[in-house]
């Protein structure tokens, strides 16, 4: 067992000992290494499969939400410029990984064989629903903005349909979220780091209330439509607000889902020793 400190080999040593190398005791290293409930977690069937696979997951859905923010970023350089530049190819490229991530979600539905099949089932439904909001996606960014005024740069165009299609995109995604969140929990309670608090976590749960601040913004501007002169305008610009903070929010958890997954997955191909196999190693 390396030190966990400078990777001395700590191996013959008392855990009443210290390492020699940087003097850190033996015990904090068998603290920060050993799970005591290594023993009880249920092996995982693949798991360089489902490592590989919640990466792909998590890494595809933050590269899509990304590309979405380089559209409208996109559309502000257009309006600013007088020019008439174009982000189709970027509406095709997120729609493209939002599949892949749906892809690599499937890892999420029965990871291993104990899980309740209630569980299985709202993950499968999730993945599902991933593959539906790719759909939405690109009839959203890829149709609807390719002919339609900019969103959020040009002013309020007086019609609906793309605020009710973008409330129904949000919904599906808050769904997908929902769902796999179970499974995705137990998963990360895989790794000791995550799970005793030694590193920052972002909760799926937080991702989805974020996105119910998004549609709130669908909903304001929805009801701004029905009003008219200042309480219009008023509308309009409180739920481009609202839309723009929960997508924010959103984006930083999806980024936080990430680094979670890369922590989970390498608990997964390499799974924490317990205290009974670290007392076998040493007879």
């Amino acid at each position: 067992m390396p030190c966990v400190v400078c990777g001395y080999n700590l191996k013959t040593l008392s855990v009443r000992h210290v390492c020699p190398e940087c003097g850190t005791p033996v015990r904090v290293t068998v603290l920060a290494v050993i799970d005591p409930y290594a023993s009880v977690l249920q092996p995982i069937r693949f798991p360089r499969a489902t490592a590989v696979g919640i990466v792909v997951w998590s890494c595809a859905a933050l590269g899509a939400a990304l590309l979405t923010w380089g559209e409208r970023a996109i559309d502000v350089f257009a309006v600013w410029t007088g020019e008439s530049g174009g982000s189709g190819a970027l509406a095709w490229t997120a729609t493209a990984l939002i599949v892949v991530s749906g892809l690599g979600a499937t890892s999420l539905i029965r990871p291993h064989g104990r899980l309740p099949m209630w569980k299985s089932a709202a993950a499968l439904c999730a993945v599902v629903l991933c593959f539906v909001s790719a759909v939405l996606y690109w009839k959203l960014h890829a149709q609807y903005d390719r002919v339609h005024t900019r969103p959020f740069v040009e002013g309020p165009t007086g019609e609906a349909t793309r605020t009710w299609m973008r409330l129904l995109c949000t919904g599906v995604l808050a769904a997908v979220v929902l769902g796999l969140r179970l499974n995705a929990r137990e998963l990360a309670a895989r790794s000791l780091v995550l799970r005793m608090g030694r590193a920052d976590r972002q909760t799926m749960l937080a991702m989805a209330a974020a996105l119910g601040v998004a549609g709130l913004g669908d909903v304001v501007m929805l009801m701004g439509l029905r009003t008219s002169g200042a309480m219009s305008s008023v509308a309009d610009m409180l739920g481009i607000v609202l839309i723009a903070v929960g997508s924010m929010l959103f984006t930083a958890g999806l980024a936080g889902v990430a680094v979670d997954c890369l922590r989970i997955a390498s608990v997964i191909v390499k799974p924490a020793r317990s205290m009974e196999e670290m007392v076998g190693d040493g007879e």
